[in-house]
C-alpha cells in the first residue's frame, strides 16, 4: 500500500511557485521502507525518520516537527493506504491560500474491490461507498452555502498552515496512544483556538480497503472502537446527565442495529454492515461507561 501512495506522490502536480519536502515517519524501531522510498521518490527531497514510541499521535507529532524544522509554510497529511489524485496538492494549496484558511480538508474516496471478491466483501464495499457519497454530498452542500467551516477535518486528507501551529502550539494528544481519534481532538482544539477551517471538494484522495477490513467482524470492531475512542472527549464527566444520555444512545443504537440485522434477510445483506456498525457503537458506549479505553490501532491491517 505504501508503494502505491509514494508512486502517486511522484506523479502529482506541484503548485506553481512552491517546492515540496516529503516527510515520512515510520512508527517502528528501525527503517524498513528505505528501498521503496528510494524507488518512488528518488528524485525528490525526502526526510525519512523513525518514531520508536508506538502510537499514531507520536508519529504525527514527529511529522509536525519535521515540517517546522524544515521551515515549511504548510503541512499535509494523508494515510499510507491512500493514493492522491494528480491535482490533489494543487487543489488543497489553492483553496487554503486564496481563502486564507488555517486548516483545510478534502474527501477520501474508496477504490474498487476486485471483481472476484467474495459476496460479503462487495456488500461491505458498497456500504462504505454509500457512506462516502453521502458525506461528500453533505460537505459539498455546506461549501456551496458558505458553511464548510462546520465540516470536521480529518488527517486522511489534511493541510494546515504552520504559522497557526507556531502561534498556538497545538499538537496531537499523545495520551490517546492506540485509541485513535487524535485528529478529531486536534480539530476540536484548533477550532477552539480560533482556526479558520474549510473544505476543498476537488482535492480527492482514495483509499484501498484491505480484505481484513471488508469483514462484518471488522465493521463491528470499528464501530466499537470509534465509539470508545470518542467517549472520553464527548463525556469528560460521567455525571447523571451524561450517563442518562449515554444509556439512551446505547438503547437507540442497539435497537437500530437489531432492526437492520433483521432487514438484512429481505434486502439480501444490504443492511448487515450498518447493523454491525450500530451494534459495535452501542458496545463501545457501554464499555466507555465502564471505564474501558480503545486500542483500535494496536493492530495493523493491510501491507
Amino acid at each position: 500500500m505504501l508503494r502505491e501512495l509514494l508512486e502517486s506522490f511522484a506523479t502529482m502536480q506541484i503548485p506553481q511557485g512552491t517546492s515540496v519536502i516529503f516527510g515520512i515517519v515510520e512508527n517502528n524501531s528501525e527503517k524498513t521502507s528505505t528501498e521503496i522510498i528510494a524507488d518512488c521518490l528518488g528524485n525528490h527531497e525526502v526526510v525519512y525518520k523513525v518514531q520508536p514510541q508506538l502510537g499514531i499521535p507520536f508519529a504525527r507529532n514527529l511529522v509536525l516537527d519535521i515540517s517546522q524544522q524544515e521551515r515549511c509554510d504548510f503541512t499535509t497529511f494523508v494515510d499510507d493506504d491512500e493514493v492522491v489524485e494528480s491535482d490533489w496538492l494543487v487543489e488543497l494549496f489553492t483553496d487554503i491560500s486564496t481563502r486564507e484558511l488555517d486548516l483545510i480538508g478534502g474527501p477520501v474516496g474508496i477504490l474498487p474491490v476486485p471483481d472476484n471478491s467474495p459476496w460479503i466483501q462487495r456488500r461491505i464495499h458498497s456500504y462504505l461507498v454509500r457512506q462516502f457519497e453521502r458525506f461528500a454530498e453533505k460537505n459539498a452542500s455546506r461549501l456551496a452555502s458558505g458553511e464548510d467551516y462546520r465540516v470536521p477535518i480529518y488527517t486522511g486528507n489534511w493541510m494546515i498552515r504552520n504559522a497557526f501551529l507556531e502561534a498556538t502550539g497545538i499538537r496531537f494528544d499523545e495520551d490517546l496512544g492506540f485509541s485513535g481519534g487524535e485528529d478529531v481532538k486536534f480539530y476540536v482544539v484548533a477550532k477552539e483556538a480560533g482556526a479558520k477551517t474549510g473544505w476543498a471538494a476537488k482535492a480527492l484522495v482514495t483509499e484501498r480497503m484491505s480484505a481484513e477490513r471488508l469483514t462484518l467482524s471488522y465493521q463491528f470492531r470499528l464501530g466499537h472502537n470509534l465509539s470508545l475512542s470518542s467517549f472520553r472527549s464527548k463525556y469528560p464527566r460521567r455525571n447523571f446527565k451524561a450517563v442518562t444520555k449515554v444509556m439512551g444512545s446505547i438503547i437507540y443504537r442497539s435497537c437500530r442495529g437489531l432492526i437492520l440485522g433483521l432487514l438484512s434477510l429481505p434486502t439480501l445483506g444490504f443492511t448487515m454492515p450498518s447493523s454491525c456498525r450500530n451494534l459495535g457503537f452501542a458496545m463501545g458506549r457501554l464499555k466507555g461507561l465502564c471505564g474501558s479505553h480503545s486500542t483500535h490501532y494496536q493492530s495493523v491491517q493491510g501491507s
